[in-house]
């Protein structure tokens, strides 16, 4: 092989990792996130009573509620609150393939069967696709249970100038994160239940893990 003919090999490959660098920087990243939290809530106030106030709570941080208050399908209460189920959207077709080329994840969509009360929203958040929020409040014999689901989607990608993401970044430094968004959401709505309803409020479960608030407690120390 001749020298020139090493050299612009050299040169061609010099080029192809540089490129590969470029694209790999400026190439688009979906996560998507989903996020839940379980309370338990005992107080004798009527499901009415504590669907009002699980409404107002969240009302104050989204706009355009959506409520359902199902009949009940027994006059006995259960033994064991029901528990919010997640389950992917099936799709088929040029939408399945778009989304699978963008490399996003199918959709969830969630049920509560046999809430008293469900409350579903969208929060715009910059650098998100929005947050999509359901929240399931399950009356048993002992109180009730109040689940909230959340979900979303960001983007991110190496192209530093991209407004998207300055966008994000500006208004995370002001609101914070999606997650602690919404976990200060929730605290202020499980808050809303705890006064109006002089109730004694349990933080049982959660994913991702908590920031925690100053009153929140387990269901052992809140029993105390």
């Amino acid at each position: 092989m001749s020298k020139k003919l090493m050299i612009a090999g050299c040169c061609s490959m010099l080029m192809l990792s540089a490129c590969g660098s470029v694209n790999s920087s400026m190439s688009a990243n979906h996560k998507t996130v989903e996020f839940y939290r379980i309370f338990d809530v005992h107080t004798n106030a009527n499901r009415q009573d504590v669907a009002d106030l699980a409404a107002k709570g969240l009302s104050r941080w989204v706009s355009n509620v959506n409520e359902r208050r199902p009949i009940p399908s027994s006059a006995e209460l259960p033994e064991k609150p029901g528990r919010f189920k997640v389950k992917q959207v099936q799709m088929s077709g040029n939408m399945a393939a778009l989304m699978a080329m963008s490399g996003q994840g199918l959709p969830s969509s969630v049920t509560c069967d046999g809430a008293t009360w469900i409350g579903t929203a969208v929060k715009t958040v910059a650098g998100t696709d929005g947050i999509n929020l359901t929240a399931c409040l399950f009356q048993y014999k002992g109180g009730y249970h109040l689940d909230v689901y959340g979900t979303y989607s960001e983007q991110s990608s190496g192209f530093t100038l991209n407004p998207y993401e300055l966008g994000a970044k500006m208004a995370k430094a002001v609101t914070g994160t999606p997650g602690e968004w919404m976990d200060k959401m929730i605290a202020d709505t499980t808050q809303e239940i705890k006064t109006g309803a002089h109730a004694q409020v349990a933080f049982l479960e959660g994913y991702p893990k908590s920031t925690g608030q100053p009153w929140w407690a387990t269901k052992e120390t809140a029993a105390k």
